[in-house]
């Protein structure tokens, strides 16, 4: 099992929810994902990022599969231009 962990800073911290949203609508369309999991910050400090992704796939194949399915390529070109920065962890 592989976990697959991305957080996000936005440009405008109220697209965090549309974000979420449609980050919610992957698992669906991309069957190599076994657990997604997407929290919204709430404490929304400077440190903070605004969004969270919390995933598992079975192999690095596997998570290697989702990153270079349409869908996710379709979300990464439109959330893109809203990020400020960015962090990831694979473990």
């Amino acid at each position: 099992m592989l976990t697959h962990i991305v957080l996000f800073k936005l440009k405008d911290p109220s697209a965090a929810p549309e974000v979420k949203r449609r980050l919610e609508e992957l698992p669906a369309q991309i069957p190599q994902i076994r657990h997604f999991e997407i929290g919204l910050d709430i404490v929304q400090e400077a440190r903070s990022f605004h969004v969270s992704v919390f995933s598992r796939f079975d192999s690095l194949e596997s998570l290697r599969e989702y990153q270079s399915h349409p869908a996710h390529v379709a979300f990464g070109a439109w959330l893109r231009p809203q990020i400020e920065a960015g962090a990831a962890v694979d473990y």
